[in-house]
């Protein structure tokens, strides 16, 4: 089954706040989901169906990402200690591109997303709420590692709460909610280019 990118709010022509303050509800919706005990039961029925997709979409591009990156790592022990041999000319002759022998070495095996989706099927369909049971399903569990781990300091915080301290001065006391918050999401991208 192919995967197609449905009308989500994060790809709609909204501003570049508006969009990362979508993916970060997609992250958080998918961390969500990837607790057993809540899974899909917290959402409206008819969020599910875009969620689910979020998700296997989320998880997609993790294995993806994961495969690259294997790829990478094999070609680069592939090349250190092998010498890689020529096509003999009969070969060339032959009609044979000049650079397939290289080809067939690196191709990484293609992870359908039939495979995601399958294994996010029986995920959704299992009625284990124990947090051990995503152990059965090991690209969900990757994924519950990446979207809900613990940050381990609080230093990327206290720096944000600085920007707030030194953006909410008393004399931009009328500034609102929403203003202030475009202002310490730009503060905070700004310092973080610099």
């Amino acid at each position: 089954m192919q995967l197609h990118y449905y009308y989500t709010p994060f790809y709609h022509a909204g501003t570049y706040m508006d969009r990362c303050c979508f993916a970060i509800s997609h992250a958080i919706a998918v961390a969500t989901m990837l607790i057993p005990r809540f899974k899909l039961k917290y959402l409206p029925d008819r969020d599910r169906q875009v969620k689910k997709l979020v998700l296997t979409q989320a998880v997609c591009a993790l294995e993806r990402h994961r495969n690259q990156h294997a790829q990478t790592e094999s070609v680069s022990t592939h090349t250190q200690g092998a010498v890689q041999q020529r096509p003999s000319d009969a070969e060339v002759a032959d009609g044979e591109d000049l650079f397939a022998f290289m080809a067939k070495e690196t191709t990484p095996p293609a992870t359908g997303t039939d495979d995601v989706l399958a294994e996010v099927d029986c995920y959704l369909a299992d009625p284990d709420v124990r947090t051990a049971s995503i152990q059965k399903y090991p690209r969900l569990a990757e994924a519950f590692l990446k979207y809900n781990s613990a940050l381990p300091s609080s230093a990327a915080v206290e720096r944000l709460f600085s920007c707030g301290g030194q953006i909410l001065v008393p004399r931009r006391c009328k500034l609102g909610d929403d203003m202030f918050q475009k202002l310490l999401f730009l503060r905070y991208k700004l310092k973080k280019n610099q």
